[in-house]
């Protein structure tokens, strides 16, 4: 259960609602943030006394002084239960980055408008600050987060992309070995790439293996062989189709692309750029179409340069 939903409720907005619409707690966040007000409020109740007849009677009198002090900690009071309870909110809810960004800049301007009050003590003014602070930072771990998941969204999106490009026949007039190693170099210059070099250990294992997976079966539609079945390395994953001008100008960017590898280090992506008559000792004679898959993700991703 959401610290939000009972305020919602007493809306007329049941949980079940906010569960299908999980806008509305984001449109909630920033209600209740523009609702922290100490400035606005302590500027109104000084503009409603600043008659020149009011001044001069609570100058001689002393009310202003206290009334401003009983305003500053009643503001300072509520504004100190509001912050805790945010701090609370803030645990529980699967914020937006545009909620994230609009709440700290409002959390943000009001330290400001805080360190503006009269007689607001050292302590008590750190005392705010550390509640700021506290629900600032959090937001800025939620933010990681969401930066985090928007990449792992967009390399699952480039993934799906190229492996769609691929099968329908754009790297055709390469060897399937070439088509292999193309596809991979759009995908480590893309969000796929991106996500690799950031992601934890274990979440790289994982796709690498989804990886294996989808170049392996592509590979095996290629060539029209189950995926587990061993070929003779040349005869298959190094065969190409007639060559024309359009094929020429794919293998030279494929050398492009691969000019720097070499036989010992990337056997494989050497052999698909670089076409060498001899085949580097560090590939096998007979291979599968998941052997051949993982011997170009290991160049690619751990021995290719930049």
């Amino acid at each position: 259960m959401r610290t939000t939903h009972g305020d919602l409720e007493r809306r007329g907005i049941d949980a079940r609602v906010v569960e299908m619409l999980p806008s509305l707690e984001e449109k909630w966040l920033v209600d209740f943030v523009n609702g922290l007000s100490v400035a606005k409020d302590h500027s109104r109740v000084q503009r409603d006394r600043d008659g020149n007849v009011a001044r001069a009677v609570d100058g001689v009198s002393g009310k202003s002084k206290r009334r401003q002090d009983e305003i500053n900690a009643s503001l300072i009071d509520g504004l100190e239960g509001s912050l805790k309870w945010l701090e609370e909110v803030t645990k529980q809810m699967s914020t937006n980055s545009h909620t994230i960004a609009y709440v700290n800049d409002r959390l943000s301007r009001l330290k400001i408008d805080v360190s503006g009050i009269a007689d607001f003590t050292r302590e008590r003014a750190q005392e705010l600050d550390r509640y700021i602070e506290n629900i600032q930072s959090r937001l800025s771990d939620h933010d990681s987060r969401i930066q985090r998941l928007d990449l792992r969204v967009r390399a699952k999106e480039n993934l799906d992309f190229v492996i769609d490009h691929w099968a329908a026949g754009n790297f055709c007039r390469l060897s399937p070995l070439a088509r292999c190693y193309a596809a991979l170099e759009e995908l480590r210059w893309g969000a796929f790439g991106d996500f690799m070099r950031n992601a934890p250990a274990g979440e790289q294992c994982e796709w690498r293996q989804n990886l294996v997976h989808k170049l392996a079966a592509q590979l095996a539609r290629d060539v029209d062989k189950a995926v587990k079945k061993r070929l003779i390395f040349r005869d298959y994953w190094l065969s190409e189709p007639a060559a024309d001008d359009s094929a020429l100008a794919l293998k030279n960017a494929v050398r492009y692309l691969g000019d720097w590898s070499g036989p010992r280090g990337s056997p494989f992506v050497y052999m698909a750029s670089q076409t060498p008559g001899d085949m580097p000792r560090g590939i096998p004679r007979i291979s599968a179409a998941d052997r051949v898959a993982i011997g170009l993700i290991n160049d690619v991703f751990d021995g290719c340069a930049g």
